[in-house]
């Protein structure tokens, strides 16, 4: 594990761009990776310079064959619904290993290289998101030993609209 560099960028935006494709094969409204990937790590660049974060990837054999973005987040100014200890919490913003490379325990250790990180700046929480029918990626997250703390429910107004 270690901080994506520069000449990673080409490996990561493909990356991104396979995960982007399982999710859209999941839920309609996602974009085919091709045409979002480039848009979308330029998106996540940003965020985790702005946001004490790090794009960070997994190698085997000196090859890219995963990435994690993370990144902290934090309740807005006076929003006090939170303990005070719990207004910032480290974000994992994308996750994806090859499908070559999976069960070989390099989710986890892309969560863990995460978690250290958000360890490193004072965090005492991780959160994460995911489509709700993406049951290999909800099995790698509770074998980890997250689990839910809120829900995000949808619900379609217009039911055969396209997204």
């Amino acid at each position: 594990m270690r901080p994506a560099a520069p000449d990673d960028r080409a490996v990561v935006e493909r990356l991104l761009a396979a995960l982007q494709d399982v999710e859209r094969a999941l839920c309609d409204d996602r974009p085919p990776g091709a045409t979002m990937a480039a848009e979308h790590l330029a998106y996540l660049e940003a965020t985790v310079a702005a946001c004490d974060g790090a794009i960070l990837v997994a190698e085997v054999d000196r090859v890219v064959v995963g990435f994690v973005a993370a990144f902290v987040q934090a309740e807005d100014e006076g929003d006090a619904h939170l303990e005070p200890s719990a207004r910032r919490w480290g974000w994992i913003g994308d996750l994806y290993v090859e499908p070559r490379m999976r069960r070989r325990g390099i989710a986890a250790a892309l969560l863990d290289a995460a978690e250290r990180h958000f360890a490193a700046h004072g965090l005492t929480r991780v959160k994460l998101a995911f489509v709700a029918r993406n049951v290999a990626a909800r099995d790698v997250y509770v074998r980890r030993g997250y689990g839910p703390y809120e829900e995000i429910w949808e619900k379609r107004l217009v039911p055969d609209a396209p997204a």
